[in-house]
C-alpha cells in the first residue's frame, strides 16, 4: 500500500490526512518540545489556555506516540509512516500469540486469522488515528492475560496490559473494558463442568468447578478494579475535562434504531467496501472468509455445546452493536462520535476471528453434511451480496479466490471426515495441505483488499506531500520561536494562513486557534460568542485576528502574516517588526497584559447563544470598563431592498429568517450605506449559508457565509458608499441578519491606557506558576485571559484568594487595594484525587499479590 500511494520511504509523501494533518500532528510536535513538567499539565499554545494533561490522555499517551517524540521534529513526519504501518505486523503478531494460547494449537492456520485481524477494515480506516490503533496490538495481549486469569489462576499480565490500554488511550480503553467483562462472562463458564453419576441404578448430575468459578470472578473484578485504579491519575482528570466540553451532551440516543438494513450489513463484511470515515456505515471488513468460518465454528464437534453457546450470545450481542444505536452508544463511551462511526470495531473483528481460527485448528471435529451446509449458504450470500449493483464490493479476483477458499475448506473437511472414519489412512496430510492453501488465500484475500480500498479515488486512504508539510511546519518553528514570549513576560501571536487548526502548537508560541475533542465548553462559548469561526461544532475555533478589541484583551501582540494579507490599514497595526518573503510580523503596541483590572460588571457578564460578534465585543467591553465605551458604533443603512424572499419580523436574530419564494431562482438582499465619519469599518452577519459580495471604490469582494461572522472592510472617508448584496442558490429557509460598525480608533485607544495602567506585570512565567505584582488604586475584580476549569487559584501575598470565571469561562479574583505579589498556581482537576487513586490501588495491588502469593505456597505446603 505505501508503495502504490508513493509514501515514504516509498515516495514522497505520508500518512498526514484529515485531523492527523491538521490537529493529531500538531500536538505530537508540542508533546515533543516540553521541556518542564509544568508543560504537561497546561499549554497557552491553544485557545486561552487549555489542559493538556486531559488533552495527551484523549490524544498523546500512546505508547508508540511517546516513541515519536524521540525524533527530532524535521524527521517526526517519516518517523510516523513507519509507526503506523509497523503496527501492522505487530498487531499480527500479538494476535497470533493469543490465538495460539487460547486454541491450544501451534496449527498454521492461526497465521490467517492473525493476518486477517491486522489487515481489517478498521486497522485501515484508522490507521491516521495513532491514539487509537495501538490498541490492535495491545487487545491480544489484554485477551492473553486475560486467560491466564481465567485458567491458569495468573493476573499479572492482565493487570499490566489492561493498564497500559487505559493509559494509552482512555477512550478506546473504555470500550476494552466492556469487552473484557463480556470475554470474561462467556469465557468463564469454562469452569464449570456438568458430570453424570450413576449410583443405584439412578442418574445423578453434579455441577464441577463452582468455587474454581467464583474464584474466578472475585480475581478479575479485583484485578480489572487495581488496574482501572492505577490509571486514575489519568482517567479521573480527563473525566472531569470531558464533562466541561460541549460535545459530551450532545446526541444522546433519543431513540433506539437500526442504522441499516441486514443485507447492507452484511455488505460490510465484504472486500472493496470503502473507508466509512463519515457516517452510513463501519469498518468491519474481517477477512474473506468470516461468512464460512463462523457457521462452521457452530456445527463443528469439538467444540462443546455449552462454548458455542456462549459465544453465540457474545456474538450476537457484538453483532447488534454494530448496528444498533442504543448498544453503539454505550461501547462509544454513552457517546455518539462526530463523524469515524464504529471506533470499538476491532473488537468485533478479534472474536470473529477468534471463533473461526478456534473453527479451524479443530477442522476433524467439522461434519461432513455441515460443512456441505456452510459453504453452500455462505456461498450463496457472498454471491448475492457481490452481484448486488454497488459502486463498490468484491470484484472478479475476490470471487475467485473466495471460490477457491470453498473448495479448498470443502476438500479438507471431506478429507478429514474420512481420515477420522477410517477411509483412508493417508487422508490427514491431504486435509493439512489443503487447509494451507486455504490459509495462503486468506493471508491474500486480506492483503490485496488492504491495497484495493486504500486505492479508490473515493473512501480510499488519502496521503498528502512530506515537503509541504515539512517546509510549513519549519519556518513556523523557526518565526514562532524567534518572536514567542519569554520567561519573564507573556503575550500571545496569531498565524495567518497558520497551515494547520493548531498553528501554536506546530510554532512553538502562545496562540488562541485551537482543534480538540477536550476542549474547554466555555472557551468555546466565548470565543465564538466574540466572533470567531468554527471549523468542526463544539470543538474548534479559528481566530478572527480583524478586531482590535479581541486582540488587545487577549494580549495578542504579534502577527506571523504567512499569506502576506494584513497591511497597515487594519487598526491596531502600527509597525512592521519583521518582512520578508516568508512572512510579515506585525506587531499590535495595544496588546494587554495575561490580567488587568476589570469593572464590577464583570461578574453580571454572560455569554448568550444570540450572537452579533461586533456588538457581542462592545457588550464584553462594557463589562471590564463598567461603562458604555461605544468603540463600536452601528452605521445605520440607507436602503435595503430583498429578491425572491420574505422576511420575518424579529429584532432576535436566532429568529430572523428569510423564506425563499420561486424556488428556481436564487434569494438575493440588497444593503447600502453612505459613510458618515472617517475610520475603519467592520461587518457582522448572521446568514449562515451563501455569498456576501460588498461593492465600493476598491472593486468588488466576496465573503463565504460559513466561516464569516464578522469581516474587516476596511478604512473608509466621510462620503463613500458601500453596497452589500447576500445572495443563497439553495436554502429555502434561512437566518437572515447584517450590520456595519464603525470603529473608534481614539476612543479605543483611551480605554486601552485606562486598563494598561492596571496590568499584571509578569515576574516569572511558568505553565503553572505565574508571578508578578499589581497596583490597584481600590480593592477590585483583576481579569486574567485564562481559561478556568477549575484547576487555577489566585494568592494575593501567599494567601489564597476567591477566584470566579467572568463569562463563565475567564479566570477572575477579587484583589484588594495596594500593590501586591500575586501567584497563580494550576493543577489539572482531578489531579489530586486520582493521583490518590492510583498510588493506594497499586499498594493494594502489591498486597493483593502478597496475599495470593502466600496463599499458593501453603497449598503448595498442605
Amino acid at each position: 500500500m505505501y508503495r502504490t500511494k508513493e509514501v515514504a520511504p516509498f515516495g514522497g509523501n505520508s500518512v498526514l490526512n484529515m485531523d492527523l494533518w491538521g490537529q493529531y500532528f500538531p500536538m505530537y510536535v508540542q508533546q515533543s518540545e516540553i521541556q518542564s513538567f509544568s508543560e504537561h499539565f497546561f499549554s497557552f499554545k491553544g485557545v486561552l489556555g487549555f489542559n493538556n494533561w486531559a488533552q495527551s490522555a484523549y490524544y498523546t499517551n500512546a505508547p508508540s506516540l511517546l516513541i515519536l517524540s524521540l525524533f527530532p521534529v524535521s524527521c517526526m513526519i517519516i518517523a510516523l509512516n513507519w509507526i503506523c504501518i509497523l503496527k501492522i505486523p505487530l498487531s499480527a503478531i500479538a494476535c497470533l500469540s493469543y490465538l495460539r494460547r487460547h486454541t491450544a494449537s501451534g496449527s498454521p492456520v492461526l497465521m490467517g486469522g492473525a493476518v486477517a485481524y491486522s489487515l481489517c477494515g478498521y486497522a485501515l480506516a484508522y490507521m491516521t488515528q495513532p491514539m487509537w490503533t495501538d490498541a490492535l496490538v495491545l487487545l491480544p495481549l489484554v485477551l492473553i492475560g486475560l486467560d491466564a486469569l481465567i485458567y491458569e489462576e495468573k493476573h499479572w499480565f492482565y493487570f499490566f496490559m489492561l493498564v497500559l490500554c487505559i493509559f494509552s488511550n482512555f477512550y478506546i480503553g473504555f470500550s476494552i473494558c466492556i469487552f473484557c467483562f463480556l470475554y470474561f462472562l462467556f469465557s468463564s463458564f469454562d469452569l464449570i463442568e456438568m458430570k453424570i453419576i450413576e449410583k443405584n441404578e439412578y442418574r445423578q448430575k453434579k455441577f464441577r468447578g463452582r468455587e474454581k468459578y467464583g474464584a474466578s470472578w472475585i480475581r478479575f473484578i479485583v484485578y480489572s478494579a487495581l488496574a482501572g485504579g492505577s490509571t486514575a491519575v489519568v482517567t479521573i482528570p480527563v473525566w472531569i475535562a470531558i464533562n466541561q466540553t460541549n460535545g459530551v451532551t450532545n446526541a444522546q440516543p433519543l431513540r433506539a434504531y437500526l442504522y441499516s438494513s441486514f443485507s447492507y450489513w452484511l455488505s460490510m463484511l465484504m472486500p472493496g467496501k470503502k473507508l466509512f470515515l463519515g457516517y452510513n456505515g463501519a469498518n468491519i471488513f474481517s477477512g474473506l472468509f468470516v461468512l464460512i468460518l463462523i457457521p462452521l465454528y457452530f456445527f463443528n464437534k469439538s467444540i462443546p455445546i455449552k462454548k458455542k453457546a456462549m459465544n453465540a450470545v457474545f456474538l450476537i450481542l457484538l453483532m447488534l452493536s454494530t448496528n444498533f444505536s442504543l448498544f453503539d452508544y454505550i461501547w462509544h463511551g454513552f457517546h455518539f462520535p462526530n463523524q469515524l462511526p464504529g471506533r470499538w470495531v476491532f473488537l468485533f473483528t478479534l472474536l470473529l476471528v477468534t471463533l473461526g481460527a478456534e473453527d479451524l485448528s479443530r477442522w476433524e471435529g467439522i461434519p461432513v453434511w455441515g460443512g456441505i451446509i456452510c459453504l453452500t449458504c455462505g456461498t450463496a450470500v457472498f454471491m448475492f451480496v457481490s452481484l448486488k449493483p454497488a459502486a463498490d464490493g468484491p470484484d472478479r479476483t475476490d470471487i475467485i479466490l473466495f471460490i477457491l477458499g470453498v473448495v479448498m475448506l470443502g476438500a479438507a473437511v471431506i478429507c478429514g471426515n474420512m481420515h477420522k472414519n477410517g477411509y483412508v489412512i493417508s487422508s490427514r496430510k491431504p486435509a493439512l495441505l489443503f487447509l494451507a492453501v486455504f490459509t495462503i488465500l486468506e493471508v491474500v484475500g486480506s492483503g490485496r483488499n488492504f491495497v484495493r480500498v486504500a486505492n479508490l479515488e473515493e473512501g480510499g486512504f488519502a496521503v498528502s506531500n512530506i515537503e509541504i508539510y515539512t517546509n510549513n511546519m519549519m519556518k513556523q518553528q523557526q518565526y514562532g520561536s524567534l518572536w514567542k514570549s519569554g520567561e519573564k513576560d507573556f503575550y500571545r501571536m496569531a498565524a495567518i494562513d497558520g497551515f494547520t487548526f493548531n498553528p501554536a502548537m506546530i510554532g512553538n508560541f502562545y496562540g488562541i486557534d485551537y482543534y480538540s475533542s477536550t476542549m474547554n465548553g466555555s472557551a468555546y462559548l466565548l470565543l465564538k460568542y466574540l466572533g470567531n469561526a468554527v471549523y468542526a461544532e463544539n470543538v474548534s475555533t479559528l481566530y478572527n485576528e480583524t478586531s482590535p478589541v479581541q486582540n488587545s484583551l487577549f494580549g495578542i501582540r504579534y502577527y506571523l502574516d504567512y499569506a502576506h494579507n494584513l497591511n497597515d490599514s487594519l487598526p491596531g497595526l502600527k509597525s512592521i517588526a519583521e518582512e520578508n518573503n516568508v512572512v510579515t510580523v506585525w506587531e499590535n503596541d495595544t496588546a494587554l497584559p495575561l490580567g488587568f483590572a476589570a469593572a464590577d460588571d464583570i461578574t453580571f457578564f454572560k455569554v448568550t447563544n444570540e450572537i452579533h460578534c461586533i456588538d457581542d465585543q462592545n457588550t464584553f467591553l462594557d463589562a471590564v470598563c463598567g461603562y458604555k465605551t461605544n468603540v463600536f458604533t452601528l452605521i445605520d443603512p440607507d436602503s435595503m431592498e430583498t429578491e425572491n424572499c420574505t422576511l420575518t419580523d424579529s429584532s432576535d436574530w436566532s429568529s430572523y429568517f428569510y423564506s425563499r419564494e420561486d424556488e428556481g431562482k436564487p434569494v438575493r438582499l440588497y444593503y447600502s450605506y453612505l459613510i458618515m465619519q472617517d475610520g475603519p469599518v467592520y461587518l457582522e452577519s448572521n446568514f449562515r449559508e451563501g455569498i456576501i459580495l460588498v461593492t465600493d471604490e476598491r472593486g468588488t469582494r466576496s465573503y463565504d457565509c460559513k466561516p464569516t461572522r464578522q469581516a474587516y472592510l476596511g478604512q473608509y472617508k466621510k462620503g463613500e458608499t458601500i453596497s452589500i448584496t447576500f445572495e443563497s442558490e439553495d436554502i429555502f429557509l434561512g437566518l437572515c441578519g447584517l450590520n456595519l460598525f464603525r470603529y473608534d480608533e481614539n476612543r479605543w485607544m483611551g480605554i486601552y491606557n485606562e486598563l494598561s495602567e492596571n496590568g499584571f506585570d509578569i515576574k516569572s512565567f511558568d505553565n503553572t506558576k505565574i508571578s508578578g505584582t499589581i497596583n490597584l488604586e481600590n480593592e477590585g475584580n483583576v481579569l486574567f485571559s485564562i481559561v478556568q476549569d477549575g484547576g487555577w487559584k489566585v494568592l494575593c501575598d501567599g494567601k489564597a484568594l476567591d477566584s470566579f470565571k467572568a463569562g463563565d469561562a475567564l479566570l477572575c479574583a477579587r484583589v484588594p487595594s495596594g500593590t501586591h505579589d500575586l501567584i497563580l498556581r494550576y493543577s489539572p482537576p482531578g489531579f489530586t484525587m486520582g493521583m490518590v487513586v492510583t498510588i493506594l490501588s497499586l499498594i493494594c495491588t502489591f498486597l493483593v499479590s502478597l496475599l495470593n502469593g502466600r496463599t499458593h505456597v501453603l497449598k503448595a505446603l498442605d
